[in-house]
Parts: C-alpha cells; structure tokens; sequence
C-alpha cells in the first residue's frame, strides 16, 4: 500500500509520468520495487519509491536523486512530491535532506521555509544539507532562520550558514557576520568574510574594526556597491564523505533582493 503522501496527487503523477518522466532517459539503473507498485510503469515506480515509507530510506533518497536529476524533475507535480515528503514527520532525515537539495535544484522562495525547517536537524548532516541547499535558494523568509543557525555547534553547519547568507544584503545579517568574524573556526570566519565582501563590495579583510569602520562611513548606502551572489560547489564535510565529495549544487547567481 502507498502511503498518504502520494494520495493528494497520485492521479496527477500517473497521468503525468507515461508524458513526462517515461519520456526521459530513465535508466539504468533500474526502478526499485515497491509494495503494490508492480502494475505501474518504470516511471511510475520511481515516484511510488519516493512516497513509500515502506521503502528503505537509501532506496527513497535515491529516488528523489534520480527524479531530481531527469529533464522532467523540475515539472510541478514532482516539485510538490518533494515538498510533501520533505514535510512528512515521518520521513528520514537523509530523505528530507534529498528533497531539500531537489527543491533547491528546481523549486522558489515559497520553498525556502520547509527547507529551513531542517535546520533544526538533530543530525549535522541533514543541517549541512539544508544550509547547502539554502545557498541557491533564494528566500527572504529564512533570512532569521539562517542567521541564528550561525550558531550551530557543527562548524560545517556554521560555514554552509554563513555562505548562503552572502545572498541578503541587510543589516541584520551584515551584523550577525560581523559577530562570525571571531568564530573560532578558520573556515567559518572566512566565509564570513567573503560575503560581507559581497554584501558590501567593499572588502575589507578579518577585522571585525574594519567592517565596522565602512558600516559607519557608508550609512544607508552599506550595501549601494553589492556584487552578484554567486553559489559554489562545495565538497562535503570530511566525517561523512572519504575525500570530499561534490554535493548536487553547481555555481550560478541568485535573484537580486
């Protein structure tokens, strides 16, 4: 049997998925089994894998990786699949993380609160992830959410926090990284340093007096020079991948604020 999460737009996907996503490059691999899913098509299968809670959580998340990575992830129905599982208190955390990364690959600001959600992970991980996916989903919103995340005892949380807030040129936020720019962490105090410098395009090194030397010489015009924001490809924290390893985000620019 599915679980509920499928039930608000099942119709929709069945419909859409023989058009859609059967005509993408689907495989290998593979679709994965599902309980009851044996008279549905390939496709078809893969969105069942994502919804079903009685599949294992590496065979979801790997759903959501594939659906995400087709020409047709971005179509609004498998947008709201990922925000549904995302929402479900029942999903696990390294699925949710799966669905943030979708919705930063293919979703709005209207999706920058569920992800935000995850920042209050008790995994590190799954709050890395979040920040991560928060640096290329632009979202106001979450601005404050970010913010008192720089104060997360994972340092890879903290520098993941501090590059996605690069994105909001405000007061509040230059503030806040300002305070960063003592953070006993070499990596997150450089990442703060870098998107004050973007905030502001006005770059002014480590030193916290500096920074506050500009904010008082340039009043209401602090953040009149702001560059483009720009996302980067990060390798993932040393404890979870051997070596590094590039999560599912490519460089590119932010919607001016």
């Amino acid at each position: 049997m599915f679980s509920n999460i499928l039930c608000k737009f099942w119709m929709a996907i069945c419909l859409a998925g023989p058009l859609v996503l059967g005509a993408c490059r689907l495989g290998p691999p593979e679709p994965p089994a599902v309980p009851g899913a044996e008279g549905l098509t390939p496709a078809q299968r893969w969105v069942a894998a994502v919804g079903s809670r009685e599949v294992p959580a590496d065979v979801r998340r790997g759903a959501v990786q594939h659906i995400a990575g087709t020409s047709a992830g971005g179509e609004r129905v498998y947008v709201d699949l990922y925000q549904a599982v995302l929402r479900d208190a029942d999903t696990d955390s390294t699925v949710a993380a799966a669905c943030a990364m979708a919705l930063a690959q293919h979703g709005g600001a209207e999706h920058g609160p569920d992800v935000a959600r995850l920042l209050n992970d008790p995994t590190d991980y799954t709050r890395w992830q979040a920040a991560v996916a928060l640096q290329r989903l632009y979202s106001p919103a979450v601005a404050g959410d970010l913010v008192r995340t720089l104060e997360d005892e994972d340092a890879d949380v903290r520098t993941a926090v501090a590059v996605a807030l690069g994105q909001y040129p405000r007061r509040d936020v230059f503030d806040a990284l300002l305070r960063t720019l003592e953070d006993p962490d070499y990596g997150v105090a450089r990442a703060a340093e870098r998107s004050l410098g973007v905030m502001t395009g006005h770059p002014q090194g480590d030193d916290p007096r500096a920074w506050q030397r500009l904010a008082e010489s340039r009043g209401s015009q602090l953040f009149a020079d702001a560059q483009t924001y720009t996302f980067r490809v990060y390798g993932g924290p040393g404890r979870f991948f051997g070596g590094g390893a590039a999560v599912e985000v490519s460089g590119g620019s932010s919607p001016s604020p």
